[in-house]
């Protein structure tokens, strides 16, 4: 998991995300996530974004390059 391409542990995800919310009028987090990525590690950093203050999470993926 990472914020702004810094690595962060799934339980400090929260209060990073926090961080970066602070004082924005429409807190909005978009997750880039990719076929990797286990559905509950997923809805994991959903929720903590959502428990972090973000009105608005967004998921997309990435495309696979070739």
């Amino acid at each position: 998991v990472y914020v702004d391409e810094l690595p962060v542990k799934t339980w400090m995800l929260e209060s990073r995300v926090r961080e970066q919310l602070s004082g924005l009028a429409d807190p909005t987090v978009l997750v880039v996530a990719d076929r990797s990525i286990p559905a509950q590690t997923l809805i994991e950093v959903i929720d903590r974004c959502r428990l972090a203050g973000a009105a608005h999470v967004g998921v997309i993926t990435q495309q696979e390059e070739g």
